[in-house]
């Protein structure tokens, strides 16, 4: 069995996100799972992302600096900021 490389554990998430980079257009992802510290996103594509971007999750009105720290198949795996919340 794989050691489990994580800081923190996560739990499993049906949320929907928006990955909002720097430049260009949002793009819709789900996120899979998540800790305080870090997600895993499922997007259409890995290629063209940006090392960092903001993560928007609607549902829990969170704005969330992130960092890509692996990519494969339609997943990024993330490390996560402190949340900020959305303006209302």
């Amino acid at each position: 069995m794989p050691r489990e490389r994580r800081a923190r554990p996560r739990s499993e998430a049906d949320l929907t996100g928006r990955i909002v980079p720097n430049f260009g257009r949002p793009i819709g992802c789900k996120i899979l799972d998540r800790s305080a510290s870090g997600a895993q996103l499922r997007v259409n594509s890995v290629f063209g992302f940006p090392e960092t971007f903001m993560l928007e999750i609607p549902q829990t009105e969170e704005r969330i600096n992130a960092r890509v720290v692996w990519r494969s198949a339609g997943n990024l795996g993330v490390e996560l900021e402190e949340p900020a919340r959305l303006a209302r």
